[in-house]
């Protein structure tokens, strides 16, 4: 079988925000928000777009999910459950397309980072599984 990942760079075209906006309202870990925004507002957030690149993934035609890289390296993924098994290629096409920033003493590291929700166990054996190295924990201050 011939699987193909493709990556699509976001536009702001009324079809990548609804396929974003499903993503994100199906989306079971969260990090950066505590309920899902409104489309009005995902809309004007993807128009304004504040990542480094920001792709759809798909393979055999089939929408897989989305990722993004920040201007500090990091690198976030957001995959369908069914189809994390394709993470450690998606990852590895990832670190083949693009090339993390220079690095800056305290502010970015020198290699591509993923921050995992703290629930998110199944993501973090993932991670586990293909050897990568746990770097931090986080907590947020309230």
């Amino acid at each position: 079988m011939n699987d193909q990942i493709i990556f699509t760079d976001v536009q702001p075209i009324d079809i990548h925000f609804r396929i974003l906006y499903s993503s994100l309202s199906q989306r079971l870990f969260k990090i950066s928000h505590e309920s899902t925004p409104s489309f009005d507002e995902h809309i004007k957030f993807v128009s304004n777009h504040p990542y480094r690149i920001w792709v759809i993934i798909e393979m055999n035609q089939k929408l897989l999910g989305n990722c993004y890289i920040h201007s500090d390296n990091s690198i976030g993924v957001n995959i369908d459950e069914e189809h994390s098994e394709c993470l450690p290629e998606i990852l590895q096409m990832i670190c083949k397309m693009w090339k993390p920033l220079p690095p800056i003493p305290s502010v970015r590291n020198k290699n591509f980072f993923i921050n995992i929700a703290a629930t998110n166990d199944k993501l973090i054996a993932m991670m586990e599984k293909i050897d990568l190295k746990h770097i931090q924990n986080s907590y947020l201050l309230k």
